[in-house]
């Protein structure tokens, strides 16, 4: 079937919109979709300056006339210009940015010269809430290589009487090729299976004993340019974004907290000889900054820190496998409403080289994810009790019970080893304290975690009752 005939299947079922051929066609069709009835210059208009607010998301789409020399801040605010421009086209990103304008999934269906089907794409808020109402409904067609849209209107149920093959079905929230921002990538590669231009090893092998050289070993930046991107090229853009959010004024004291300072064995020395207080606070600080500054300008090591700021730009799960062993890195700095499904897996082969670990055969959310343990299972619960309280997250919430908690919400899938509510806590207990455990467990309630899970049991009982940890003695008088 031809274009022409794949067109005409699709009316048989909806209704659809003009086509004037031109580079506002998008803009007028969403304008249309707004109250007020907006016009195209004045959509172009609103959809940079919510670009622009969102920057930490929407700078990661690969910019239009990017080079190297450039920032990633100087070539964001360059493809905003010229996305107010009206005689430029919009790229795959505007998309992304109109879905999470209007808080609502768009199905896009592309019809292409040579295909036999309609390629059926989801694009849903990764930033937002997704409102109830029904899905907006694209088609997407070419014209000399220009990208050109028509809306469909019509009950999208009536899709599966068409030819339509949809791409990325149960995957639209996954880590996939939209950052590369080209509508050519719109095909059955869109969903990343493997990584091209590196020698990768399996996933389930690496759950047992791999050999790889040392020629196959890379930087997490390659590692993140050939994944994202497609590109080698792409290795100082990735670097550019990850340096930008870990200097941010709200992100850099968490990440100076994590700093080592191992190549600063003078000034350490210098510091055990002073007494504690508010000199000793504020020369450890400084240390920590200038050894925070060389990490960056250096970057000779991956160390702990760089796997948490990764994470958050890319707002995915990061597994890294050491020895035998996986530890969990989360996005705990960044502002997403979810979290990509498809996790990444590396395995440290040294302190700066890694080996991405993927299936050839399929996206990395439907593989088995490894064993971690503990209910916040996050890089060992080394970081949970200090970015909580630097972000204002309480490890507990006094008002009201629940399940685990959705600050944390990303780690329900991660085949947590579950503890049962007695044998989970340091025997002996009091046969009080063992009470209430029990009264809990039949209202399927537990005792939330304290301290980074280093507060006790009474502790924990305080806080359920008085609201207060330290309320101790008011738990034990009764």
């Amino acid at each position: 079937m031809d274009v022409n005939g794949l067109e005409d299947k699709l009316k048989e079922y909806f209704a659809v919109s003009a086509h004037p051929h031109d580079n506002n066609e998008l803009f007028t069709i969403v304008g249309k979709l707004l109250p007020g009835d907006y016009k195209y210059g004045k959509v172009r208009k609103e959809l940079s300056k919510f670009q622009k607010r969102l920057q930490y998301y929407f700078s990661l789409f690969k910019a239009q006339k990017y080079r190297p020399e450039m920032t990633v801040h100087e070539a964001f605010r360059r493809d905003m210009t010229v996305l107010e421009d009206e005689q430029f086209p919009p790229t795959l990103r505007e998309l992304y940015a109109i879905s999470e304008f209007l808080e609502q999934k768009i199905t896009l269906l592309k019809i292409a010269a040579g295909c036999e089907t309609v390629s059926g794409f989801y694009i849903s808020p990764l930033l937002r809430e997704t409102s109830k109402t029904d899905k907006i409904i694209l088609l997407l067609t070419f014209i000399g290589g220009e990208p050109y849209f028509q809306l469909l209107e019509g009950d999208e149920r009536n899709l599966v009487k068409c030819p339509v093959t949809f791409i990325n079905e149960n995957h639209d929230l996954c880590l996939d090729k939209r950052f590369e921002n080209s509508f050519q990538d719109l095909d059955a590669t869109f969903i990343l299976k493997k990584i091209e231009g590196l020698t990768t090893s399996s996933l389930d092998e690496a759950m047992t004993t791999i050999t790889i050289s040392e020629t196959d070993k890379t930087n997490i930046f390659v590692v993140l340019s050939q994944l994202v991107y497609g590109l080698e090229c792409m290795e100082d853009f990735v670097k550019d974004h990850v340096i930008t959010h870990m200097k941010s004024e709200d992100f850099c004291e968490i990440y100076q907290a994590f700093v080592c300072l191992d190549k600063f064995e003078a000034e350490k020395k210098a510091l055990e000889r002073l007494s504690e207080g508010r000199a000793k606070d504020a020369e450890l600080a400084d240390l920590r900054r200038r050894a925070f500054q060389f990490h960056l300008d250096q970057w000779d090591t991956v160390s702990i820190m760089d796997y948490f700021a990764v994470a958050s730009v890319f707002n995915v799960e990061i597994y890294v496998k050491r020895g035998k062993e996986y530890n969990l890195f989360l996005p705990t700095c960044s502002s997403f409403s979810k979290i990509f499904s498809s996790p990444i897996y590396l395995e440290e082969a040294s302190n700066i080289a890694l080996i991405p670990l993927v299936n050839c055969n399929s996206c990395s959310c439907v593989c088995r994810k490894p064993l971690i343990s503990g209910r916040l299972p996050i890089y060992q619960e080394m970081v949970e009790d200090y970015v909580m309280k630097r972000l204002a997250l309480e490890s507990c919430c006094p008002v009201g019970r629940h399940g685990t908690h959705k600050h944390f919400s990303a780690i329900q899938d991660s085949q947590i080893v579950p503890n049962d509510q007695i044998s989970s806590y340091q025997s002996p207990l009091d046969r009080h304290v063992e009470k209430v455990i029990e009264v809990l467990d039949t209202q399927g309630r537990k005792l939330d975690q304290i301290n980074g899970g280093k507060g006790s049991v009474v502790q924990c009982i305080s806080r359920e009752i008085f609201g207060d940890e330290n309320k101790v003695s008011l738990f034990e008088s009764r």
